[in-house]
């Protein structure tokens, strides 16, 4: 019994990278059962016309949206019209190694208890480097929701390019359509994934290229994005030992928006945390960080991802 692939790519004003993604699922030692191309109510010219090409495969379908909703809602979109049986996104700026679906499907195949697969990813943050290896483990979310030692950033490592049985997608209803490309929209849903228990498998081969370099979402996302995520999901965070870090962010969140009723209710909350001895080095960050210069200290970062 084979496999059935559905892929779908949404995509915006990728241009040619689009026809490189669309080749690089094509050509897969293991065909795709579909792919599903989901043109966000793009207007560029070449984007426009890659999609016109991409039909003349049979395997190919594109949608074509008459209002831009963001990713969220066009990755939702492209699977509600998918008809296989293992879902996998692809961002329209990225890669897949010729054998990735071959590899997913021999899991599939071999064991029916394994819902969702994840594996190591090339990370290219120049064209003119040798991109890094990164393996993604632990998935573990008291370590993947905490900071790193001494920046804010999160020890998130893991990308939501996993190939998933398609119940496991319908179950979570996908991503949430409130988040759109300032936020971690993808993060979010592998949260909701992970905490729901399902059976995942470690594939220690390269499963997907991101090409970091080309991508500008990485640059959008700011502390209200995260903001976002430690509100929604206050409950994991504390479930997890991490009621800190989940204040910080949201500590965080408030001095972006200069909210100072919450600011001053999140530097209370979090002072219990420290006196308690629940706190590393970004939380004290937080607290001390005067929230004019707040904003320019993070376009700094921003520019520097």
């Amino acid at each position: 019994m084979a496999v059935k692939f559905s892929v779908v790519i949404p995509c915006y004003s990728e241009g040619r990278l689009l026809r490189e993604t669309i080749e690089s699922v094509l050509n897969q030692s293991y065909s795709p059962f579909e792919v599903i191309i989901v043109n966000d109510a793009s207007k560029d010219p070449e984007t426009i016309e890659i999609c016109h090409y991409a039909i003349s495969d049979s395997r190919v379908k594109v949608i074509w949206r008459r209002k831009n909703g963001g990713p969220a809602i066009a990755i939702n979109e492209g699977f509600s019209q998918a008809k296989g049986d293992v879902f996998l996104n692809l961002d329209a700026d990225d890669l897949l190694p010729s054998t990735t679906l071959e590899k997913a499907a021999s899991v599939f195949l071999n064991d029916p208890k394994i819902d969702w697969i994840y594996g190591n990813y090339l990370r290219e943050d120049s064209p003119h480097r040798t991109g890094q290896i990164i393996d993604p483990r632990p998935i573990d979310l008291s370590i993947m929701l905490s900071s790193k030692r001494f920046i804010p950033s999160s020890r998130w490592f893991l990308r939501a390019n996993n190939p998933m049985r398609r119940h496991v997608w319908e179950a979570l209803r996908g991503h949430d359509p409130d988040l759109d490309a300032k936020d971690v929209h993808d993060l979010e849903f592998l949260i909701r994934l992970i905490e729901a228990g399902y059976c995942s498998h470690y594939i220690p081969a390269t499963m997907y290229v991101w090409r970091k370099y080309l991508g500008n979402n990485t640059r959008l996302v700011t502390p209200l994005s995260w903001y976002k995520i430690a509100y929604k999901h206050w409950k994991i965070y504390e479930k997890h030992g991490l009621k800190y870090r989940a204040l910080e962010l949201l500590l965080w969140g408030s001095k972006w928006l200069n909210d100072l009723d919450n600011i001053e209710y999140y530097r209370g909350e979090l002072m219990s945390c420290i006196r308690r001895g629940q706190f590393k080095f970004p939380t004290l960050l937080a607290m001390i960080l005067p929230s004019r210069i707040f904003r320019p200290v993070v376009h700094i970062a921003s520019s520097l991802r």
